[in-house]
Parts: C-alpha cells; structure tokens; sequence
C-alpha cells in the first residue's frame, strides 16, 4: 500500500494529491488512484453536461477534460468496466518499497502503432542514405579513372 494513502495527512491534502496523479491518465504511480480514474472514465462515457461538469470539478482542467471525453473515453465504449491494470515494477532501492503504476488496457494498440511508424520513418532514411552512399562511391571511382 501506498505510504501516504492516510497515515499524517489531511483528507484535502491526500485527495489533491490523488486528484493531480490522476489528471495525467497515462501511467499513475499509485494504486490510490483506480477507484477514481475508473469513475472518470465512466463519466466521459456518459458524454453529457452533467458529467463534463463533474469531471471538470474533480479535474480541474479544461485540457484534461476534453482528453477524456474526445479520447480516452470513446475506446471504452463496449467495456462495462475494468479500464486499468496496475503493472508492479519491482522493488525501490533504499527503503524497499514496492513500487508499481496503473495503466490504462488498449494503450498497446497505440504504443504499436506509434512503433511502427517509428521503424518505417526509420527505414525510409536508412534506404536514403545508402543511396546517397553508393552515388558518392561511384563518383569517387569515377573521378579515380579519370586521373589514371
């Protein structure tokens, strides 16, 4: 369990700090947070006024607001729940620590795809510049005949 989850903090203070990890919806370094994240998905689902504004209230941004409705939501659609999965990542170093994040499923499919653009984009310049490479070496070869 996470250390500061109730043990000297005030109940505004540990809500603030779980309502700024959870704004990120990505990868969130708490267990604290899925509860609250797997509401908000839920609400961007909703789609209507009501649960913007009560997103907005928990959220507090305009920006990360509009992320969940026009983005995170809609890939959820079809799922009745279950959103996350927390990924534990070992040990910290030092106190010894457990140390884990949650991470939102269907994250893959977009992590792939960025991959594979990368490598193609990759490619496309390795190809470019072998061809640059053999035209330089056959002018050089040129220009060494010519001087012979």
């Amino acid at each position: 369990m996470y250390q500061d989850a109730k043990v000297w903090r005030r109940s505004w203070k540990r809500k603030s700090r779980i309502r700024a990890r959870s704004s990120r919806f990505s990868k969130l370094p708490s267990t604290l947070c899925r509860p609250l994240v797997e509401k908000m998905i839920t609400l961007g689902k909703k789609g209507d006024l009501h649960s913007r504004r009560q997103a907005l209230s928990f959220l507090m941004t305009g920006k990360s607001v509009e992320r969940l409705f026009d983005t995170v939501a809609p890939r959820y659609g079809d799922r009745q729940g279950g959103y996350l999965r927390i990924v534990r990542t070992g040990f910290q170093k030092g106190d010894g620590a457990e140390k884990a994040f949650i991470e939102l499923f269907g994250a893959e499919k977009q992590l792939d795809a960025k991959c594979q653009k990368r490598d193609e984009i990759k490619a496309k310049k390795r190809a470019d510049l072998e061809k640059q490479l053999e035209g330089s070496k056959t002018e050089e070869l040129k220009e060494k005949e010519e001087a012979a």
